[in-house]
């Protein structure tokens, strides 16, 4: 028997550290920020640029990727953002109904998420963004993103959920 998974809502305090996290972000990247008005699409274009491999600007892409990735989860997947207990700490984590256990945000950066071993990138900030990827389209996950997407190419079946 798996012990349960302690879970709390985010307070004030816990959305805060997000939003310093977002702050931080743009005003570091400030000449890009107002051409991304999603954090997670920002970071995409920095490593596209090759920001990813200086130590400053990695280590802000670091602090911001999780939270980026989790709140493109929470508007466009029906994920719902939850604090985790994990071995006493608490880890910001994200939830959603067709997934029994909260994904801890603080995993993504190992690259566990991405399917293709090989295909892994080096850089933790990347690994992390490239994450989005994977957890949106798990088996009962519908991406708003996904469903946009395929209206605006004319698609109009229905996609297998089934994994």
């Amino acid at each position: 028997m798996q012990p349960s998974l302690r879970t709390r809502p985010l307070t004030d305090d816990d959305r805060a550290i997000i939003d310093t996290a977002f702050r931080e972000l743009r005003e570091h990247f400030h000449e890009w920020a107002d051409d991304y008005e999603s954090e997670h699409e920002l970071i995409g274009f920095a490593v596209y640029e090759g920001f990813s491999g200086s130590e400053h600007c990695s280590a802000v892409m670091e602090k911001a990727a999780p939270f980026a990735v989790g709140k493109e989860l929470v508007e466009n997947d029906g994920f719902q953002w939850v604090m985790l207990e994990v071995n006493g700490d608490w880890h910001y984590a994200v939830l959603h109904p067709a997934i029994r256990t909260p994904i801890d945000l603080e995993t993504l950066s190992t690259g566990m998420w991405i399917r293709e071993p090989a295909h892994r990138p080096a850089d933790p900030a990347t690994r992390i963004s490239e994450s989005y990827k994977a957890i949106s389209s798990l088996p009962g996950i519908t991406s708003s993103k996904t469903l946009e997407s395929d209206a605006a190419l004319g698609v109009s079946e229905v996609r297998d959920q089934a994994p």
